[in-house]
């Protein structure tokens, strides 16, 4: 049984029409289509395949109705005609019809056929598989129209989604977004729209599709199936070659390049070169195409290695037809025998065009491994694995501008009165007084770094100082240890605009299960502005999000917070802040600790 890749793009676009158009061709000849996303802010690619449902929606999470809508029986399609330029008849026009049995029809149902064009794909299984796919999408042809809560954000076009409606009869029905959208209330909630399309796994089943040669649109056998035939134009074929090259040179020709009939001097083997590298080389439009792979690139010793390598990616300028499975010559210099997992020179196979050639180096110093393959040569710097380890630790990570930390080392295989550089980043210059950059001494297989910041008297705000050590080689194997640390600077002044606020909610509403009562999730419906907390002001946490863990009570985490200045001083509108929350009883009250801030309405 022969495979084949399910989808490829192989045909021409049509220029007069516009990105977009040409765009949902491609996509469409690729099982997919091409939507909005909103969450992204950018076009996308829905891949139209088995999947299954992310989300499920009942009356909890339903706000209203569902509305429904779908294809009248008169409208229904139950034969689909693809159009495409066929590959065996040299990408001339041709046409598969494919039909739904009459026991699959509905009683009175007319016949209806749905008609496509698709010029990018040159494959008959292809273009059955579109047509199959299309035709019964449009049987299962059921929308649904529905909003929602918060509770479904995160979710994009292309999701499988399942509802649960009793009045519809629908018990974890599952249909595809086609459609969603994002709407904010005058009260501060957000509610979504979704479009969904009924889904079927039938839709992509490939059974029944074959693969059967063409070569005229009437659907006539090939000719190269009929004996007869195919040894007659064998024969006149021997005889055209005959009378270009002449007829005693010929005839050497023709039988030392292809395989012939010893009585008829007729071709035979389907017109094949006797050498299979020969026939290989026609392909290929008479030489073996280039091989790009990996170039200079640093592995680790003792790590496994993949040399990948590709003929280019289209066939039009080196390869008459398919790419033929060839065998490359290979070597590898830079290195010793010893050095490397495999030979220094051989073979490798390629197969549709890539192959890959597996190897393990292990070296005690630097080395550079050249493979050479396909008229390409790669660079790859082999390192060993270091014989030293320096951990690195600050006595704090984080300090106050003015304070000073200590960086201590933990070293193995450096001797001792060796040094080891360092450099500091990420901290301004006037913020500290120990040079950003230098060296440390081991010593007894240690060694330490004081680092003393300044007060500046200046508002610079919060840095990321970062101290890095270098061991004597370089560390690509990951096994050098922690040889670089992060303090946090953090600034004792005052920025000079100290009028900074952040938004966060002050309202969080419950959203109670239809069936049971319980609280199953929340929203918002009133923010406020609060202020932000300076250098040593007084702080509170604010929750910014929350969770519901459903039950009988129901639970309420708090996942994010945000610290805002608490003092009373600051002037402004006082607002009641849940800060902390207790559990809640079916249709209770979301209650908890409140705490006084003063800040101004969110408008």
């Amino acid at each position: 049984m022969a495979t084949q890749n399910k989808y490829t793009i192989n045909g021409l676009i049509d220029t007069s029409k516009n990105v977009l158009q040409n765009l949902n061709d491609l996509a469409r000849s690729a099982g997919c289509f091409i939507t909005w996303d909103n969450t992204e802010g950018k076009w996308s690619v829905i891949v139209n395949q088995v999947d299954t449902s992310v989300k499920s929606f009942n009356d909890s999470n339903i706000l209203g109705s569902i509305n429904i809508n779908g294809t009248g029986i008169a409208d229904m399609y139950n034969s689909v005609q693809i159009e495409f330029p066929h590959k065996d008849l040299r990408d001339a026009t041709d046409y598969v019809v494919l039909d739904i049995a009459s026991a699959d029809r509905y009683e009175g149902e007319l016949d209806n056929q749905f008609q496509i064009a698709l010029p990018t794909i040159n494959d008959p299984i292809q273009a059955q598989l579109i047509a199959n796919q299309e035709l019964k999408q449009s049987r299962v042809d059921k929308i649904v129209q529905f909003r929602s809560d918060f509770t479904a954000n995160g979710l994009k076009a292309g999701d499988l989604i399942d509802i649960t409606a009793s009045m519809y009869g629908y018990t974890n029905k599952v249909f595809r977004i086609i459609q969603l959208e994002e709407e904010d209330n005058d009260d501060g909630s957000i509610i979504f729209s979704i479009t969904a399309l009924e889904y079927d796994a039938d839709v992509y089943s490939t059974t029944g599709l074959t693969r059967e040669t063409r070569t005229v649109k009437n659907g006539i056998r090939a000719k190269i199936t009929n004996e007869e035939i195919a040894q007659m134009e064998d024969i006149d074929i021997g005889k055209q070659i005959g009378r270009l090259l002449a007829a005693n040179v010929a005839n050497g020709i023709i039988n030392s390049l292809f395989s012939v009939d010893d009585l008829t001097g007729a071709i035979i083997n389907e017109g094949k070169f006797a050498d299979e590298n020969t026939q290989k080389l026609m392909e290929s439009a008479g030489k073996k195409p280039s091989l790009t792979h990996t170039t200079d690139t640093t592995v680790c010793s003792g790590t496994e290695t993949n040399l990948n390598l590709a003929m280019p990616a289209s066939c039009t300028s080196n390869c008459f037809f398919e790419a033929p499975a060839y065998d490359y010559d290979y070597e590898i210099t830079g290195v010793t025998a010893g050095e490397v997992s495999i030979a220094l020179t051989g073979t490798v196979s390629t197969s549709d065009g890539t192959g890959v050639i597996t190897f393990t180096p292990n070296v005690n110093t630097e080395k550079t491994l050249t493979i050479t393959v396909g008229d390409n040569t790669s660079n790859i710097t082999v390192a060993p694995v270091p014989d030293w380890t320096i951990n690195a630790t600050p006595t704090s990570t984080s300090i106050t501008e003015g304070a000073s930390v200590t960086v201590n080392l933990t070293i193995t295989g450096i001797a001792n009165g060796e040094t080891i550089p360092y450099t500091i980043s990420g901290i301004s210059g006037s913020r500290l007084s120990t040079p950003t950059s230098g060296n440390v001494t081991v010593s007894g297989g240690s060694a330490s770094l004081p680092i003393s910041t300044i007060d500046d008297s200046s508002y610079t705000g919060t840095q990321t100082m970062s101290v890095s050590f270098s061991g004597p080689t370089a560390d690509y194997c990951g096994t050098g240890g922690t040889t670089s640390v992060d303090i946090t600077v953090l600034d004792n002044d005052l920025p000079t605009n100290t009028c900074l606020y952040v938004q966060v909610p002050l309202v969080w509403c419950g959203i109670y299960n239809g069936t049971d009562d319980e609280l199953s999730g929340v929203s918002v419906r009133k923010y406020a502005y609060l202020p932000v907390a300076q250098a040593g002001e007084s702080t509170v946490s604010v929750p910014t999000s929350l969770s519901v863990t459903k039950g009988n009570p129901s639970s309420i985490t708090i996942n994010s917070t945000t610290d805002v200045a608490s003092s009373a001083s600051l002037g402004g509108i006082p607002f009641n802040v849940l800060t902390s929350f207790n559990t809640v009883a079916p249709l209770g009250l979301m209650t908890g600790t409140g705490t006084t801030i003063y800040g101004y309405d969110s408008f």
